[in-house]
């Protein structure tokens, strides 16, 4: 019996890219405080996924959120980009 090994081609290597990252800071740099639902809605992202960067952001101390009744408004940290 011969075994015949076939080569899987490897995928592409994609570029790593912030431009959701780079979305959301914008956003939050021209506003007071925004959802994660409205962020979602302007950079033309899932929902969860701009909850997930904006986590990665709160992790790296570039933006802070408050509560307000159920709902979290984000926002850039002062000194942040000045």
């Amino acid at each position: 019996m011969r075994i015949i090994s076939s080569k899987i081609p490897k995928a592409p290597k994609m570029q790593a890219s912030n431009s959701g990252a780079d979305k959301i800071l914008d956003i939050l740099k021209n506003s007071d405080g925004v959802t994660i639902q409205e962020i979602a809605n302007q950079a033309s992202i899932n929902r969860i996924t701009a909850a997930k960067y904006l986590a990665v952001m709160e992790a790296k101390d570039i933006v802070k959120f408050r509560r307000v009744g159920k709902a979290k408004l984000y926002s850039v940290k002062s000194g942040y980009g000045s």
